[in-house]
């Protein structure tokens, strides 16, 4: 397969379009006629008439690899027989664009905050969490992690974070903390818990929309807090793009070779 197609309108694209162009493939972004042989890579996320497009121009001798689709396109690409990959799931992708976030999520704290010997609270120890609870410490900061899976106790005080256990959120002390990075898309960061931090607390949440803070309670009593989403795409599209071409094609490289 020596033909790709790049498809959607995001910075990130162009990144992908240059990264196969290098390679030597011949490279269509966004062509309204059909292209055989053809491996299909859209935008992480595509409009509604983007989606019906795309949709509309696949066919089932191509391989098309996505990002967020709704169910209904998914459904339509199945019943048209396109082979489809979900790169949003694919591990190196996952684990790369985790570590672009926690450098952005960084640099934006970095603008208002001191991490050096400051106290940081974590929540999650996902791809996100581990990245960011990462980075903190080689700045400096003191880590604490709190999850709500007893077994990632061991994991987190190996890496010398302190261990905050979600369900025993009233056993610890919370005013210590200067910055909370939440990477848990449900709220856990609701009147009950956001009372417990001192009033100057700064709140970097970057799980999914809306995120897992009660922004109408820090409103309301002055506390800071932002949802950040994303920050890779935003703040390193040209970066974003080579990690989202390097997955897909080492991807398709392990699923396109006979095994033995």
């Amino acid at each position: 397969m020596r033909n790709i197609i790049v498809f959607g309108h995001d910075p990130r694209m162009e990144s992908v379009a240059g990264y196969f162009y290098h390679l030597g493939y011949d490279v269509y972004e966004n062509p309204e006629e059909p292209v055989a042989d053809a491996c299909v890579i859209t935008a992480p996320k595509l409009s509604e008439a983007e989606e019906e497009i795309l949709c509309a121009y696949m066919t089932d001798d191509q391989i098309l690899y996505h990002g967020l689709l709704s169910a209904a396109s998914r459904q339509k690409l199945q019943e048209k027989g396109v082979t489809c990959h979900p790169y949003l799931q694919l591990e190196t992708l996952v684990t790369e664009n985790a570590q672009l976030t926690a450098q952005g999520i960084l640099s934006i704290a970095g603008r208002d905050a001191v991490l050096l010997e400051s106290h940081c609270l974590v929540l999650g120890y996902g791809h996100c969490g581990k990245a960011i609870a990462d980075a903190l410490a080689k700045a400096g900061a003191h880590v604490d992690v709190a999850v709500r899976r007893k077994e990632l106790k061991a994991e987190i005080e190996q890496h010398a974070y302190g261990y905050r256990n979600l369900a025993q959120w009233d056993h610890y002390a919370y005013d210590k903390y200067s910055y909370v990075f939440n990477t848990i898309p449900a709220m856990v960061l609701d009147a009950g818990h956001l009372q417990w931090f001192s009033p100057s607390i700064l709140i970097y949440d970057i799980a999914s929309s809306p995120g897992g803070t009660d922004f109408a309670y820090c409103k309301a009593h002055g506390i800071r807090a932002d949802i950040y989403l994303g920050i890779p795409g935003k703040l390193y599209p040209k970066e974003a793009g080579t990690v989202i071409a390097s997955g897909i094609y080492e991807h398709a490289l392990v699923t396109e070779t006979p095994s033995d």
